[in-house]
């Protein structure tokens, strides 16, 4: 799952800097340009990645309407400001 995370942000010119799968949640520190929302990013990333594990876990093609896998509910703790 971390190529697929890494692959999307990198799509919305973004970068997972650190992450780690739970079996029941993900953490990720991800770097994210000022032009995007924060939630704009993360819903990216949760809706797409639940389309690839419905098509490689799930066997399903098309039609994921009404499915859900990622959770409602969603922390964006911010460490803006930070430099190295």
């Amino acid at each position: 799952m971390g190529e697929v995370f890494r692959n999307l942000a990198k799509q919305k010119e973004c970068v997972v800097i650190e992450g780690h799968t739970m079996p029941d949640h993900v953490h990720m520190l991800i770097s994210i340009p000022p032009k995007y929302a924060v939630s704009q990013v993360v819903g990216f990333i949760k809706g797409k990645s639940a389309i690839h594990l419905a098509r490689v876990y799930d066997g399903q093609k098309r039609n994921f309407v009404g499915q859900h896998f990622w959770p409602e509910g969603t922390s964006y703790p911010r460490l803006g400001g930070m430099k190295k």
